[in-house]
């Protein structure tokens, strides 16, 4: 197979195991890529897997330094995704865009590395946005994020912020933001 070869450097891998096949064909992905004496070279990583659980187990099969966009889809919606395990993994940290669409049960900060991420979360804080804020308009290569919140108070994040009628805040004043009820969405100027 393909991926058994060292040298193999991909620029694109995308890997969809779906639900209805998940049971016969995962366990068979999972033992060949865990039986690999080397990590796998790639650099845009699009993972649907069945349960967010087998995301730690693929991305820790790809060579950190290497994996630059990870993008993650198909879990089951409705729970929601601990990735604690997946935020300790090297290809995590090095990683420079994140995309998830299910909600995860995570602090934001496990994101503030990213130069560009898309996610949904529980909850946001008032401290939370302004930590936020702050931690991108420091970064040297922050583009861009959406975060998709399920609770947060958007007037006291507006006035926190210390916006004027341009969506521009007097704290950052290099960051754009557009404030929804249900989403934040960041991006540097």
């Amino acid at each position: 197979m393909l991926l058994k070869n060292p040298k193999l450097q991909l620029n694109f891998l995308q890997v969809e195991i779906r639900n209805d096949i998940s049971k016969k064909s995962f366990p068979i992905f999972r033992d060949l890529l865990t039986s690999l004496s080397h990590k796998i070279h790639v650099e845009h990583f699009f993972l649907s897997v069945p349960k967010y659980e087998d995301i730690t187990t693929v991305v820790k099969c790809m060579k950190p330094g290497t994996l630059e966009r990870l993008i993650v889809f198909g879990c089951k919606g409705g729970e929601l995704s601990n990735i604690d395990e997946l935020i300790e993994t090297e290809q995590w940290k090095q990683a420079k865009l994140f995309s998830y669409e299910n909600l995860l049960d995570t602090s934001i900060e496990h994101f503030f590395h990213f130069d560009e991420f898309y996610i949904s979360i529980v909850s946001m804080s008032i401290e939370d946005v302004l930590n936020l804020s702050h931690a991108l308009s420091n970064s040297p290569n922050f583009e861009s994020c959406r975060v998709k919140v399920k609770r947060y108070d958007q007037e006291a994040v507006m006035n926190a912020l210390r916006f004027d009628q341009n969506c521009f805040s007097e704290l950052f004043p290099n960051l754009l933001f557009y404030l929804y009820p249900n989403s934040i969405e960041i991006a540097d100027i």
